[in-house]
């Protein structure tokens, strides 16, 4: 009998010694990193079971498909949310998730973005799981409950909207009359994020009338929607009401409960979620390929302009989201209006030369600047760029490490590559290869624009880099 691989996206919850029996040999697919590829391969063919809004069972089928194994991607699964509808996700309100994975009936209940009582039943058969299943739904929406398919789609019905003022703020987000306007229309509604856009213009002027924490914390579930269940690995900055910034932390990826939340259901939740309209600045540490495959789908928040993905705290990214069969591809499509874009992964690859005609600074920290995102990063159009910064080699401490052919950048270097606002330009760890970067941006006119010139890990003598500092007295020289 072959190996059965369910991948556990939908549930808070985890297979056990109990549940087992009647979901069959599961083999969980660890996300991002798709769990044991080979061994997934070696399972093969096998069917692999798609539980309701599942995107990790889909990309194991991808995994196979790629490696040219047979595979079956079997649908089991249902999943909804209700939320009482005498607090519908003001504060924490009361919300009941069941999901329906073949003859077992899961349930969770608990608040709005906060890990709740969960439980199960086996049922004898498929049949008999979906009637009880279709029993609780009924029960619920008879006594006026709201039903959704996911905690996004639930924040958005019980959320206040009002689409004129909402437009008005995204093109001032600094207008404080229509900022006050909107603050005093959400209380109106019975809408808690109305009085913290209150608090926090207040705050503004020096009339700090009450701690905005207390407001913040019991009023977490609607306020941040799914993003609550990260607990403190979301690190937020509000502003007048809205989510300003946001950072996620790496041990957000990898908690028991939040293992199903990857980065594609981060940005999925930003997207949707009210307070994430003027978002301005995201930093996520983990699930960033995922994320970027999203982006490319539902696009960025609307006001979004700084994007960081990876560990930028630690010199070494963690093998999140490496697939063996094929890099992934980080697509840049949804990105054209970002002014700054920083990426830390083992693996850097946009598929294709991106188009960012607003960015004003790109930094790069892949394991290996290797002659693929070289050749991307010449053609690439930046007409804007003022600010690059670029890993040769991503770990400063990997001696050992293979060098990129410092000759894969020279169009960037002596001037080929057009680029009239680039000010700033930092290579790092290059090596012994420093002195072919060097005479390569003497060769052309680009080193007469430069302000500021990074080259820390460089292997180069004191000496030489004095004689080149000398010779561009303009140039400030970092090593």
């Amino acid at each position: 009998m072959s190996t059965q691989w369910y991948a556990l996206h939908d549930l808070w919850i985890h297979p056990t010694e109990a549940t087992a029996p009647r979901v069959a040999a599961i083999r969980e697919v660890a996300d991002p990193e798709l769990g044991d590829v080979d061994a997934l391969i070696a399972a093969a063919p096998c069917p692999i079971w798609k539980g309701a809004r599942d995107d990790r069972a889909t990309a194991a089928a991808q995994v196979l498909e790629r490696a040219g194994v047979p595979c079956e991607l079997v649908e089991v699964g249902r999943r909804c949310v209700c939320i009482d509808p005498h607090n519908p996700a003001r504060g924490n309100g009361p919300i009941h998730i069941f999901v329906r994975i073949r003859m077992v009936l899961f349930w969770e209940i608990g608040a709005l973005g906060e890990a709740g009582r969960t439980g199960y039943r086996n049922c004898a058969s498929v049949e008999e799981a979906e009637r009880l299943f279709e029993q609780r739904i009924s029960e619920r929406r008879a006594n006026g409950w709201l039903v959704a398919g996911d905690e996004e789609e639930a924040l958005r019905a019980v959320s206040a909207v009002n689409a004129d003022l909402e437009r008005r703020l995204l093109e001032d987000p600094d207008d404080l009359e229509t900022l006050a306007v909107y603050g005093d229309w959400l209380q109106e509604q019975g809408d808690p994020r109305g009085e913290l856009v209150a608090l926090q213009l207040a705050s503004q002027q020096g009339d700090p009338r009450r701690d905005e924490s207390v407001l913040l914390g019991s009023n977490r579930g609607h306020l941040y929607g799914l993003l609550a269940r990260l607990g403190g690995d979301l690190q937020p900055i509000w502003r007048n009401g809205f989510l300003d910034q946001v950072h996620v932390g790496e041990g957000a990826w990898n908690r028991p409960l939040q293992r199903g939340l990857t980065g594609g259901d981060l940005l999925r939740g930003l997207v949707l979620l009210p307070a994430g309209l003027l978002l301005r600045k995201l930093s996520v540490s983990s699930g960033i390929y995922q994320l970027a495959e999203t982006a490319d789908a539902v696009g960025l928040p609307l006001l979004l302009r700084e994007l960081t993905l990876g560990p930028w705290g630690s010199e070494t990214p963690p093998a999140y989201g490496i697939d063996p069969l094929q890099p992934p591809r980080l697509p840049t499509r949804s990105m054209r209006d970002l002014h700054v874009l920083r990426i830390h992964a083992q693996e850097i690859d946009f598929g294709s030369p991106p188009s960012l005609p607003e960015l004003r600074e790109l930094a790069l920290r892949p394991r290996l600047l290797g002659p693929g995102l070289a050749r991307q990063i010449c053609e690439a159009h930046l007409p804007r760029l003022e600010r690059l910064y670029l890993w040769l080699v991503g770990d400063e401490n990997n001696v050992e490490a293979e060098r990129p052919a410092a000759g894969d950048l020279l169009p960037l270097l002596d001037g080929r590559v057009e680029l009239p606002h680039l000010r700033d330009l930092a290579l790092i760890n290059a090596g012994a290869q420093v002195g072919v970067l060097l005479r390569a941006l003497a060769s052309g006119p680009r080193v007469r624009r430069l302000e500021t010139l990074q080259l820390h890990g460089a292997e180069a003598d004191t000496g030489t880099l004095a004689q080149y500092a000398a010779r561009y007295p303009r140039l400030k020289l970092m090593y």
